[in-house]
């Protein structure tokens, strides 16, 4: 499993909201924080059931601005049908890669 990791030009907030309305997945909790200095973090979880491995993904993602940037960060995990093993057929890679396109697409969408 990767980590998928990207920067976004536009802030924060702009940025979790837009994943917050998503329905990319089930959100299951979120955390907004003003840490001061214009600094800002966000964190969504979401939670979704994927055929393939016959299990249900959850995939963290984290959004903040502490290096002066918006970086956005998307764990998925959980994907995994053994004790023994978290092999997952890609449904975790998968499900980060609809955050990464949910970006893409919008952004390209306001730019046009």
């Amino acid at each position: 499993m990767k980590n998928t990791e990207f920067e976004v030009n536009i802030s924060v907030k702009e940025a979790f909201d837009l994943l917050e309305g998503s329905d990319i997945a089930d959100l299951v909790d979120t955390e907004f924080k003003e840490l001061g200095d214009g600094k800002q973090l966000g964190i969504l979880i979401f939670g979704k059931y994927y055929m393939r491995v016959k299990n249900r993904v959850s995939l963290v993602v984290i959004i903040d601005n502490i290096d002066g940037y918006t970086k956005v960060k998307a764990i998925g995990s959980g994907g995994g049908r053994s004790f023994f093993t978290d092999f997952d057929w890609g449904a975790s890679d998968s499900f980060e890669n609809e955050v990464e396109r949910l970006f893409n697409e919008t952004l390209r969408s306001s730019n046009s």
